[in-house]
């Protein structure tokens, strides 16, 4: 099976500005978190919250 990577592509919604925010000691921990990964587990995350988001769009959920 070829290794395909997945990634969505980022979407800025209308009307929202890209400058960073200062994030939260909640958030800081995730990304610390995200980024002590490898890079396989980090491509499982990114499939996981793609499906989630899919799934919660269409009302599957």
């Amino acid at each position: 099976m070829p290794n395909i990577s997945f990634s969505p592509p980022l979407r800025t919604a209308p009307g929202t500005s890209l400058r960073p925010r200062q994030l939260n000691r909640e958030e800081e921990c995730l990304v610390h978190y995200y980024r002590s990964l490898s890079d396989q587990d980090r491509e499982a995350v990114r499939c996981l919250l793609f499906a989630i988001k899919e799934t919660s769009r269409s009302g599957v959920m």
